[in-house]
């Protein structure tokens, strides 16, 4: 056999429909795996921010910007189309999130940012602790 296999999903009516609709309205960018190198999405110039479309002459693009946050998993997934500025707001949110579904990721064994151990889940109000 030559290189890796590519598994086959088996889909129902429903669901093989579904699929048929969703590739119809959306186009593959990119793959992504379990690469160990950083993927990037976007284009590296011109910089324009998806979010507030300012561009770099605006705008600073220094920040690693994750397309998916750190707290889920993804270490590899950038764009070049996130701002700094933009960056620093929605990682409040992100943070946020996390905190809210917490206990899901030290269930899923999800590793946290600094990627070594799996965030330890603890409820102030029952005491219930995970880990």
């Amino acid at each position: 056999m030559d290189g890796p296999s590519i598994p086959t999903l088996s889909l129902d009516e429903t669901n093989f429909e579904r699929a048929i609709n969703f590739f119809g309205i959306y186009d593959l960018e990119v793959e992504v795996g379990f690469e160990k190198k950083k993927t990037f999405l976007g284009t590296k110039s011109p910089r324009v921010c998806r979010f507030c479309h300012k561009t770099d002459k605006e705008v600073k693009f220094s920040n690693d910007a994750h397309v998916l946050p750190q707290f889920t998993g993804n270490r590899n997934l950038m764009s070049y189309f996130e701002c700094n500025e933009c960056n620093d707001r929605f990682s409040l949110y992100e943070d946020s999130l996390s905190k809210y579904i917490g206990i899901t990721r030290t269930i899923h064994q999800v590793k946290g940012k600094s990627a070594t151990k799996v965030p330890k889940f603890k409820n102030l109000k029952t005491g219930l602790e995970l880990s």
